[in-house]
């Protein structure tokens, strides 16, 4: 769902679009019907799937994800360890390779 703000700064307005499963977007614009068309379109495209997400978020995988929190620590003081990483073992063979952006709550209950 979009929503459109008066920008505190008073010179513009803000876009946000916030839908269920998928990163919240924005972006600002001098006029509010720039910003209503915009918002419009893009929530359009977002639901098609067409919709390019910021390429730094496209570049992180889930793989990458996991490692990261492997690696920091975390799983020292965790009493079932092995177990946590059988499972996330698991998922890194499932899901490792897809960006983070394009992992749904679908695609894990598949």
């Amino acid at each position: 769902m979009a929503s459109i703000y008066k920008r505190k700064d008073g010179k513009g307005w803000r876009a946000v679009i916030r839908i269920k499963g998928y990163p919240t977007v924005c972006d600002h614009f001098d006029r509010k019907p720039e910003a209503e068309d915009w918002a419009r379109v893009t929530e359009h495209k977002i639901k098609l799937g067409q919709y390019k997400f910021d390429q730094h978020n496209q570049l992180h995988t889930f793989s990458e994800l996991l490692d990261q929190y492997i690696s920091n620590g975390s799983l020292e003081h965790h009493r079932s360890a092995r177990d946590t990483r059988r499972h996330l073992s698991y998922w890194q063979s499932r899901l490792g390779s897809y960006a983070l952006v394009h992992i749904t709550p679908e695609m894990v209950a598949k």
